[in-house]
């Protein structure tokens, strides 16, 4: 079970949804499991009164059941997704080593991916 640890200046509680076990079909053919959950969290970390968005939180488990730390990847970019990263073969490959000894955790940041997207009135388009 992923457990978070966070601090902010609000009541507002982060909270997992339901977690739900999947099968992925590698670029090898083969499959591997993963854990599914939406992650709810306060738009405005800092404001007493917000909205909640959810996250989307993929976890792989270690293949070996290591006690190792997770690794968690962060997409790099601005309008990446780091779930989605995972369909490309490059980036499969270094994710499923590091899953030899710790899990791995992927995850959609505020407005990225399957998260719930954040949208500029000024603009009309996500942020």
């Amino acid at each position: 079970m992923l457990h978070l640890i966070c601090s902010a200046q609000t009541d507002l509680q982060v909270r997992f949804g339901e977690w739900h076990s999947q099968k992925f079909a590698t670029y090898k053919g083969d499959t591997t499991s993963y854990r599914l959950s939406m992650l709810s969290v306060p738009e405005n970390r800092l404001a007493s009164k917000t909205s909640i968005i959810q996250l989307k939180v993929v976890v792989f488990p270690s293949k070996t059941g290591s006690n190792l730390s997770p690794l968690v990847f962060l997409a790099g970019g601005p309008g990446q997704s780091g779930v989605n990263y995972l369909r490309q073969e490059f980036f499969q490959k270094p994710i499923f080593k590091l899953q030899e000894n710790h899990d791995v955790i992927l995850l959609d940041q505020r407005g990225q991916g399957q998260a719930c997207l954040l949208w500029s009135t000024k603009f009309h388009l996500p942020i």
